[in-house]
């Protein structure tokens, strides 16, 4: 057998990996992608607009505000619902530990970056000692970040 003749061959199963990496990529966003349509319709009904009018009873202005609360809830913290998803569809053995770990990461990620900031970005005012103060914008990665720690756990 030629090098001409096991080229193909080593071409092809390549290729077959890459593909298999991607599916895996793909199966593991699945898990954080379906909690977006939940989330949508928590905030879309407890909208003003919606089932939060002033002019309906209070009972139901209530639930509104708590079913935009927990739809909030969901969207604001996504970055941590992939970087859990993504490890959970990338471990080999699916359990707590993976999700524990996952969470850890991303909230010390979280903590470094807030430690860098960047005077490029627009400042945001803050309360200390009773006056407005401008500091920097600490470095947000959002929900990439989020991808990046659930594959490096």
């Amino acid at each position: 057998m030629t090098t001409a003749e096991t080229a193909p061959a080593a071409e092809k199963k390549k290729g077959a990996g890459a593909m298999a990496v991607m599916q895996r990529i793909g199966r593991s966003l699945m898990l954080p992608v379906a909690v977006l349509p939940a989330a949508a319709l928590l905030v879309r009904l407890g909208n003003g607009d919606m089932l939060g009018r002033e002019s309906f009873p209070t009972f139901i202005t209530k639930l509104a505000s708590y079913m935009a609360a927990g739809g909030g809830a969901i969207l604001d913290n996504m970055p941590l619902l992939f970087a859990v998803g993504i490890a959970i569809g990338f471990a080999k053995k699916s359990d707590g530990s993976t999700a524990l770990a996952a969470v850890t990461g991303y909230l010390v990620f979280q903590k470094v970056l807030a430690t860098f900031t960047d005077s490029n970005l627009p400042q945001v005012a803050s309360v200390a000692d009773g006056k407005i103060v401008m500091s920097d914008a600490p470095v947000n990665a959002g929900v990439l970040g989020g991808v990046v720690m659930g594959i490096v756990v």
